[in-house]
């Protein structure tokens, strides 16, 4: 608790954390011997972090790792705890994805979503926990981000690049990304905050397909796009 009372006396933001997996055979099978091994104290960190006065939190699983089902139980068993003892749950939720590559196959996870199922992941979230924010992972492709944006996902990475060779391929010109169409400005006229929105299209897309989006500053200030 200590560690996290300085944490909040540097004025930490949202502190994110994920489980990784709430299945705990499979989370001890997956950090063996190591600083996360153990399953209950990384579970409570949360809590840890609560009594030391941090009540802005993020969680997140690795779907894939274990039954998607238990997955999302876990999730909103975890969040129930957080709001009934402590009065407030998740800020964000993320939901990144195992997908397919060389020596990640069904036969070694069982569990990998297809995007039907994750898709319906994604809407059970966004039905149990409607204030709550759900991250998508820069792992997707161009057309499921736009897809999940219908499904509940309020915020996608703007600027990372997480594969291998990604900022080569920036440099390249090789990356899909936004098209801008128009930057504007909105000022709440009863707190003269000012927000920064975009019309953006994806690469692939015409002008017609164009949508906005908010532009916020992450914890770690990296540029984010929020769905409104």
């Amino acid at each position: 608790v200590e560690n996290y009372k300085l944490l909040k006396e540097k004025g930490i933001g949202t502190y994110i954390l994920f489980q990784e997996t709430y299945h705990k055979p499979t989370y001890d099978k997956m950090h063996p011997k190591s600083l996360k091994g153990d399953y209950n104290y990384h579970l409570t960190a949360f809590d840890r972090a609560m009594e030391a006065g941090i009540d802005d939190v993020g969680a997140g699983v690795l779907f894939g790792l274990a039954d998607p089902r238990f997955e999302v139980l876990g999730l909103m068993m975890h969040n129930a705890h957080l709001e009934e003892k402590y009065g407030v749950g998740f800020h964000t939720i993320s939901v990144p994805r195992l997908q397919p590559a060389k020596g990640v196959t069904l036969e070694n996870y069982p569990y990998l979503l297809d995007d039907k199922m994750f898709k319906k992941v994604v809407a059970i979230l966004r039905i149990a926990v409607p204030f709550t924010g759900l991250i998508l992972s820069t792992r997707e492709t161009p057309e499921m981000r736009r897809e999940l944006l219908k499904y509940g996902v309020s915020q996608i990475s703007a600027g990372s690049s997480t594969g291998v060779g990604g900022y080569k391929q920036r440099e390249e010109g090789n990356e899909v990304k936004f098209n801008v169409v128009a930057f504007f400005d909105i000022v709440n006229p009863e707190t003269d905050e000012k927000n920064e929105y975009v019309i953006v299209y994806e690469d692939g897309y015409s002008e017609d397909d164009a949508f906005a989006l908010k532009v916020i500053n992450g914890e770690d200030g990296e540029e984010l796009l929020e769905a409104i």
